[in-house]
């Protein structure tokens, strides 16, 4: 069983939050207004952050495409707004949660 790190779980919260903001404040790209991050995982050595989202629209693969040509944009303003030595790489995943709940339940 693994035992719940505070200071991950912390971390985690704040990349949420503040990616959030800077997806609808500082992006200027459409996709991402109408895009709700849904969850934050990290890696034990908190170097790489499996970030959870949907979408409205639910076109998966352009809006994958546009997050992965702005990780470098996010990891920035990342850097800027958090008080923590290293930025994890970000990772994007589809969170299939409501999809499974819509068509298996």
């Amino acid at each position: 069983m693994e035992k719940k790190s505070y200071k991950k779980e912390k971390l985690a919260e704040a990349i949420k939050e503040n990616l959030s903001l800077i997806l609808l404040e500082e992006s200027n790209n459409e996709l991402f207004l109408a895009l709700t991050i849904t969850g934050v995982k990290l890696s034990k050595d908190l170097r790489k952050a499996i970030i959870l989202y949907t979408h409205l629209e639910g076109n998966k693969e352009n809006i994958l495409v546009s997050l992965n040509k702005a990780k470098g944009f996010f990891r920035t303003n990342l850097a800027k707004r958090l008080k923590t030595k290293y930025i994890p790489e970000l990772i994007f995943e589809w969170d299939s949660f409501m999809e499974q709940m819509i068509y298996e339940g």
